[in-house]
Protein backbone atom coordinates (compact mmCIF):
# COMPACT_ATOMS: atom_id res chain seq x y z
CA UNK A 1 0.00 0.00 0.00
CA UNK A 2 1.15 3.55 -0.66
CA UNK A 3 1.65 6.07 2.13
CA UNK A 4 -1.60 7.83 3.08
CA UNK A 5 -1.76 11.46 2.06
CA UNK A 6 -4.19 14.34 2.07
CA UNK A 7 -3.69 16.72 -0.85
CA UNK A 8 -4.99 20.22 -0.28
CA UNK A 9 -4.99 23.20 -2.66
CA UNK A 10 -2.09 25.64 -2.15
CA UNK A 11 -4.14 28.28 -0.37
CA UNK A 12 -7.24 30.47 -0.33
CA UNK A 13 -6.12 32.22 -3.53
CA UNK A 14 -6.06 28.99 -5.54
CA UNK A 15 -7.95 29.24 -8.82
CA UNK A 16 -11.48 27.90 -8.56
CA UNK A 17 -11.98 24.64 -10.40
CA UNK A 18 -14.58 24.61 -13.20
CA UNK A 19 -18.08 23.32 -12.51
CA UNK A 20 -18.25 19.54 -12.68
CA UNK A 21 -14.62 19.00 -11.70
CA UNK A 22 -13.96 16.94 -8.55
CA UNK A 23 -14.35 18.77 -5.26
CA UNK A 24 -13.14 15.60 -3.56
CA UNK A 25 -11.32 12.53 -4.79
CA UNK A 26 -10.59 9.34 -2.85
CA UNK A 27 -7.80 7.32 -4.40
CA UNK A 28 -7.24 3.82 -3.02
CA UNK A 29 -8.39 5.06 0.39
CA UNK A 30 -8.18 2.46 3.16
CA UNK A 31 -9.67 3.17 6.60
CA UNK A 32 -10.01 1.22 9.83
CA UNK A 33 -13.15 -0.80 10.49
CA UNK A 34 -14.53 -0.77 14.06
CA UNK A 35 -12.68 -4.03 14.77
CA UNK A 36 -9.40 -2.47 13.68
CA UNK A 37 -9.08 -4.32 10.38
CA UNK A 38 -8.47 -2.35 7.16
CA UNK A 39 -11.28 -1.68 4.73
CA UNK A 40 -11.18 -2.49 1.04
CA UNK A 41 -9.61 0.32 -1.03
CA UNK A 42 -12.10 3.03 -2.03
CA UNK A 43 -11.87 5.03 -5.25
CA UNK A 44 -14.42 7.79 -5.63
CA UNK A 45 -14.86 11.21 -7.25
CA UNK A 46 -17.36 13.78 -5.96
CA UNK A 47 -17.93 16.65 -8.40
CA UNK A 48 -18.57 20.24 -7.40
CA UNK A 49 -22.26 20.52 -6.65
CA UNK A 50 -22.57 16.74 -6.66
CA UNK A 51 -23.75 14.24 -4.06
CA UNK A 52 -22.54 10.72 -3.39
CA UNK A 53 -24.01 8.44 -0.71
CA UNK A 54 -21.88 5.80 0.98
CA UNK A 55 -23.77 2.83 2.39
CA UNK A 56 -22.53 0.46 5.06
CA UNK A 57 -22.89 -0.58 8.69
CA UNK A 58 -23.73 2.20 11.17
CA UNK A 59 -20.52 3.58 12.68
CA UNK A 60 -18.62 1.39 10.20
CA UNK A 61 -16.57 2.17 7.12
CA UNK A 62 -18.73 5.10 5.86
CA UNK A 63 -18.30 6.86 9.21
CA UNK A 64 -14.57 6.19 9.15
CA UNK A 65 -14.27 7.62 5.62
CA UNK A 66 -16.06 10.81 6.65
CA UNK A 67 -13.81 11.27 9.67
CA UNK A 68 -10.73 10.86 7.49
CA UNK A 69 -12.01 13.38 4.94
CA UNK A 70 -12.78 15.83 7.77
CA UNK A 71 -9.26 15.44 9.10
CA UNK A 72 -10.20 13.81 12.41
CA UNK A 73 -8.54 10.47 11.62
CA UNK A 74 -5.58 9.35 9.51
CA UNK A 75 -6.16 6.79 6.72
CA UNK A 76 -4.35 3.46 6.66
CA UNK A 77 -3.40 4.03 3.02
CA UNK A 78 -4.46 5.90 -0.08
CA UNK A 79 -5.07 9.56 -0.83
CA UNK A 80 -7.70 12.19 -0.09
CA UNK A 81 -7.48 14.92 -2.75
CA UNK A 82 -9.42 18.18 -2.49
CA UNK A 83 -10.30 20.49 -5.36
CA UNK A 84 -10.08 24.28 -5.12
CA UNK A 85 -11.04 24.38 -1.42
CA UNK A 86 -10.33 21.99 1.41
CA UNK A 87 -12.78 23.23 4.04
CA UNK A 88 -15.09 20.51 5.33
CA UNK A 89 -18.35 20.57 7.29
CA UNK A 90 -18.97 17.41 9.31
CA UNK A 91 -22.03 15.91 11.01
CA UNK A 92 -21.27 12.78 13.06
CA UNK A 93 -23.77 10.28 14.37
CA UNK A 94 -22.98 11.48 17.90
CA UNK A 95 -23.49 15.16 16.85
CA UNK A 96 -20.46 16.21 19.01
CA UNK A 97 -22.17 19.38 20.24
CA UNK A 98 -21.07 21.19 23.42
CA UNK A 99 -23.61 20.86 26.21
CA UNK A 100 -22.43 24.03 27.93
CA UNK A 101 -23.47 26.15 24.93
CA UNK A 102 -26.83 27.05 23.47
CA UNK A 103 -28.01 25.79 20.09
CA UNK A 104 -27.07 29.06 18.38
CA UNK A 105 -23.69 29.20 20.11
CA UNK A 106 -22.87 25.68 18.90
CA UNK A 107 -23.67 26.74 15.33
CA UNK A 108 -21.51 29.86 15.69
CA UNK A 109 -18.40 27.95 16.82
CA UNK A 110 -16.92 27.29 13.33
CA UNK A 111 -17.22 30.98 12.48
CA UNK A 112 -15.60 32.06 15.74
CA UNK A 113 -12.81 29.53 15.18
CA UNK A 114 -11.91 31.34 11.97
CA UNK A 115 -11.63 34.76 13.59
CA UNK A 116 -13.34 36.69 16.43
CA UNK A 117 -14.94 39.02 13.87
CA UNK A 118 -16.31 36.30 11.61
CA UNK A 119 -19.67 36.37 13.39
CA UNK A 120 -21.20 39.70 12.41
CA UNK A 121 -24.61 39.04 13.96
CA UNK A 122 -26.87 36.21 15.03
CA UNK A 123 -29.21 36.78 12.10
CA UNK A 124 -27.55 34.23 9.80
CA UNK A 125 -27.30 31.66 12.60
CA UNK A 126 -30.94 32.03 13.55
CA UNK A 127 -32.05 32.00 9.91
CA UNK A 128 -30.21 28.74 9.28
CA UNK A 129 -31.72 27.13 12.37
CA UNK A 130 -35.15 28.30 11.24
CA UNK A 131 -34.64 26.93 7.73
CA UNK A 132 -33.80 23.54 9.23
CA UNK A 133 -36.97 23.51 11.31
CA UNK A 134 -35.51 24.21 14.76
CA UNK A 135 -38.25 26.11 16.70
CA UNK A 136 -37.41 29.75 17.43
CA UNK A 137 -38.03 29.17 21.14
CA UNK A 138 -35.13 26.67 21.15
CA UNK A 139 -32.47 28.74 19.38
CA UNK A 140 -30.94 30.03 22.61
CA UNK A 141 -31.62 26.98 24.79
CA UNK A 142 -28.95 24.65 26.14
CA UNK A 143 -28.69 21.22 24.52
CA UNK A 144 -30.32 19.47 27.49
CA UNK A 145 -33.49 21.41 26.64
CA UNK A 146 -33.54 20.15 23.05
CA UNK A 147 -34.88 16.88 21.68
CA UNK A 148 -32.55 14.47 19.90
CA UNK A 149 -33.98 15.52 16.54
CA UNK A 150 -33.44 19.20 17.33
CA UNK A 151 -29.86 18.50 18.35
CA UNK A 152 -29.30 16.68 15.07
CA UNK A 153 -30.55 19.69 13.13
CA UNK A 154 -28.28 21.97 15.16
CA UNK A 155 -25.36 19.75 14.15
CA UNK A 156 -26.37 20.09 10.48
CA UNK A 157 -26.57 23.88 10.86
CA UNK A 158 -23.07 23.94 12.37
CA UNK A 159 -21.74 21.98 9.39
CA UNK A 160 -23.39 24.35 6.91
CA UNK A 161 -22.67 27.72 8.51
CA UNK A 162 -19.24 28.27 6.92
CA UNK A 163 -20.49 27.22 3.47
CA UNK A 164 -17.86 24.46 3.18
CA UNK A 165 -16.66 23.00 -0.09
CA UNK A 166 -17.28 19.45 1.12
CA UNK A 167 -20.10 18.36 3.41
CA UNK A 168 -19.58 15.09 5.30
CA UNK A 169 -22.96 14.02 6.65
CA UNK A 170 -23.18 10.80 8.64
CA UNK A 171 -26.86 9.78 8.51
CA UNK A 172 -27.96 13.35 9.37
CA UNK A 173 -31.70 12.64 9.57
CA UNK A 174 -31.73 9.38 11.56
CA UNK A 175 -33.62 10.97 14.47
CA UNK A 176 -36.13 12.93 12.38
CA UNK A 177 -39.63 12.21 11.18
CA UNK A 178 -40.11 12.08 7.37
CA UNK A 179 -41.33 15.67 7.14
CA UNK A 180 -38.42 17.10 9.13
CA UNK A 181 -35.98 14.89 7.24
CA UNK A 182 -37.27 16.25 3.94
CA UNK A 183 -36.75 19.83 5.18
CA UNK A 184 -33.14 19.06 6.11
CA UNK A 185 -32.64 17.34 2.75
CA UNK A 186 -33.87 20.43 0.92
CA UNK A 187 -31.51 22.75 2.84
CA UNK A 188 -28.52 20.48 2.29
CA UNK A 189 -29.39 20.07 -1.37
CA UNK A 190 -29.51 23.85 -1.81
CA UNK A 191 -26.18 24.22 0.00
CA UNK A 192 -24.31 21.85 -2.26
CA UNK A 193 -25.85 23.36 -5.39
CA UNK A 194 -24.39 26.65 -4.18
CA UNK A 195 -20.93 25.21 -4.69
CA UNK A 196 -20.65 22.55 -2.01
CA UNK A 197 -20.17 18.84 -2.60
CA UNK A 198 -22.01 16.36 -0.40
CA UNK A 199 -20.54 13.07 0.78
CA UNK A 200 -23.26 11.35 2.76
CA UNK A 201 -23.34 8.03 4.62
CA UNK A 202 -26.13 5.74 5.68
CA UNK A 203 -29.77 6.42 4.80
CA UNK A 204 -30.37 9.97 3.60
CA UNK A 205 -33.74 11.26 2.37
CA UNK A 206 -32.21 12.90 -0.70
CA UNK A 207 -30.82 9.67 -2.11
CA UNK A 208 -32.77 10.18 -5.31
CA UNK A 209 -30.97 13.50 -5.80
CA UNK A 210 -27.48 12.03 -5.47
CA UNK A 211 -25.23 11.68 -8.50
CA UNK A 212 -24.13 8.22 -7.39
CA UNK A 213 -26.58 6.33 -5.20
CA UNK A 214 -25.75 3.49 -2.84
CA UNK A 215 -21.98 3.16 -3.12
CA UNK A 216 -21.41 0.28 -0.69
CA UNK A 217 -18.11 0.29 1.17
CA UNK A 218 -16.80 -2.23 3.65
Amino acid sequence: MSDPTVERPPGPQAEEAPAGSPALRLVGLVVRRPDGSPSAPIDLDVSRGGAVVLLGDPDGVPSAVLRVVAGLDVPVAGRVVFGDRADVGLVTRQHDLLGSLTAAENVALPLLARSPGALGSWTEIEGLLGDLGVPEASWHNLLEQLSGGQQQRVAVARALVTRPAVLCLDDPTSELDPGSAAVVGDVVDAARRDGSAVLGAGSFPALERADVVGVTVG
